[in-house]
């Protein structure tokens, strides 16, 4: 396992605490591990779409989910370079992108992606297709 006792933490209970850490942080570190609940603790559970929808926001990326006991698990979040772009991630980008809740790193993230070829346009476009 990943050793993480000694890195950077944070522990959230909601979706608006990661928002508010991410706001304040995105540009003074490159990575944090995120100590979150897991679904059998409700009022503190944070699901991965709303994880992603943070992380995106301000052009993070996540990286190895480790279980620290039944209630806890550690997910490693941290700034984009060349990650490839889940489907997932690319339907979320998307919506964040037209309903305008992209900070301007997250929007820098996805038109770099595009710009590397790490973001398959057409491949996206007809994979939306077939859901709609």
């Amino acid at each position: 396992m990943i050793q993480v006792k000694d890195s950077a933490q944070i522990e959230i209970k909601d979706s608006k605490q990661l928002e508010e850490w991410l706001a304040d942080n995105h540009k003074k570190l490159d990575s944090i591990w995120v100590k979150t609940y897991s679904n059998k603790i409700l009022p503190y559970f944070v699901s991965t779409p709303e994880m992603l929808e943070k992380i995106i926001t301000f052009g993070w990326a996540r990286g190895p989910k480790w279980r620290l006991d039944n209630d806890k698990s550690v997910q490693l979040i941290l700034k984009r370079t060349s990650q490839p772009w889940s489907y997932l991630e690319k339907i979320i980008a998307t919506r964040l992108m037209y309903s305008k809740k992209l900070h301007e790193e997250g929007k820098k993230a996805i038109f770099d992606a595009i710009k590397n070829g790490e973001w398959d346009c057409e491949t996206f476009e007809n994979e939306i297709e077939i859901q709609y």
